[in-house]
Order: structure tokens, then sequence, then C-alpha cells
């Protein structure tokens, strides 16, 4: 796997992690009201065919804040939810860990669909394998108490993390850093990395991201990187 190294890092650094009172490590724990026994290592598995569809190395590095609460969390792949892995609608192919039946109300059926994850594929299907898409926070951050909620990492926590995305980088060496969201660019500037920033999905997405990233890839494209 030409991505191994990213691989093992996440081995080391990322699977073993014990969840904590406001982070959900989705590759260690499940919550078995909502989703099989298996969960984390169907999600280990769907980050490694994520990793596994490199055949070039990416050129471009797309980092967000932190797993969201209907893609990464439940998939275990950046900016991707179940029903893409399922349905096979991005480069991949993954399973669903979550429960047709749960015993509590999520508001959707399984596998989960992400409203981000589908803005996200929409724009970046025709850029794809030249971007790897990371989160600065590899975990699902939640509110005190309900580890359904979607809550916001913290500053402390972000830089818990801040070494992964470093050594990410190193071991990419990415023409480019694309930080989406301001909460993924603070981060990267905390590591005195130059980098490019467009508006995350979920704000003003029809316009700012696609607009935002069009403008970087089409960029690369003139120099002869994509």
């Amino acid at each position: 796997m030409l991505l191994q190294k990213l691989w093992n890092l996440y081995a080391r650094d990322v699977f073993p992690r014990s969840s904590t009172d406001t982070l959900f490590n989705q590759y260690q724990d499940a919550d078995l009201r909502a989703e099989c026994p298996d969960g984390p290592a169907i999600r280990r598995a769907n980050l490694r065919s994520y990793l596994s569809s490199y055949h070039d190395m990416p050129v471009v590095l797309v980092v967000g804040e932190a797993a969201g609460p209907w893609g990464m969390r439940w998939s275990g792949v950046p900016f991707t939810s179940e029903r893409q892995l399922v349905k096979q609608t991005v480069p991949f192919a993954g399973r669903a860990a979550s429960l047709q039946n749960p015993a509590v109300h999520l508001g959707r059926r399984s596998p989960h669909t992400s409203g981000s994850a589908t803005i996200f594929w929409r724009v970046m299907r025709r850029w794809f394998p030249a971007f790897l898409a990371v989160d600065v926070v590899p975990f699902f951050p939640h509110t005190k108490g309900d580890v359904l909620k979607k809550g916001t990492p913290s500053e402390s926590e972000i830089r818990q993390f801040l070494h992964i995305l470093e050594q990410t980088s190193t071991l990419l060496q990415p023409a480019t850093i694309v930080a989406v969201g301001k909460t993924a660019s603070e981060a990267i500037g905390n590591l005195g990395v130059d980098h490019e920033a467009v508006h995350h999905t979920a704000h003003d997405a029809k316009k700012e991201f696609p607009a935002g990233m069009q403008a970087i890839f089409e960029r690369l494209r003139g120099q002869g990187l994509v």
C-alpha cells in the first residue's frame, strides 16, 4: 500500500487512544445502542480501503476540523458517509456499522448519510486522487453526557493531535495544504505551516466551497501538478 506509513501512524497514535468525556474514538469504541459490536473494526477497514485506493502520492492535503456527526463518526473516513461507501458513490468501498433498528432515536436510517460529505464529494471527486483528506481531530467531538450530540473540540484537544497532522504533512510532502473552515486553518497556522483556506462545506457551501477548491485545483493544473 502506497500510504502504508500513514496507516502505520494511525495504527500507532490514533486507534489505541481512549475516548474521553468529550471525544469519541470511533476506531476503538462502539455505542451498542446504535451500532454493531464490530463497528470499530469496520471503520478501521473502511479507512484502510480509503488509503489503499491511492496509487500515486496525492499532491494536496485537505484538512478538516474533526469527525462529523454523520460522516466520519460512523464511516471512519474523513468527509465520507456510510451510504457513500455502501453505494460506492466514492472511489472506494466500505461497510456500514450502524444498526437498521437502533435502540435510540437518531432521526435517520442506516446506512447514514451526511450533507457535508455529499457536498464534499460532489465537488472533489473530479480531483481524486490528487488530494488526501484528513481531520485535525480524528475523533468525534461531543457534548458531555451525550456521545451522539455534536460538540466542538477544545483548543487543548486540537493541540493533542497536531503532531499527527504535522507527521502526515511530512509523509506526503504535498504541493499545498488546504484548510476547510476556520478551525482547521487556525490549527495548521499553529504549526507554522503555509496553507490555503476555503469555507467549510456546511457554510455557504453552494458557492464558497466549490469556488475555492476550483480555483486551487485549476491553478495546480496550470502548473502541471494535477
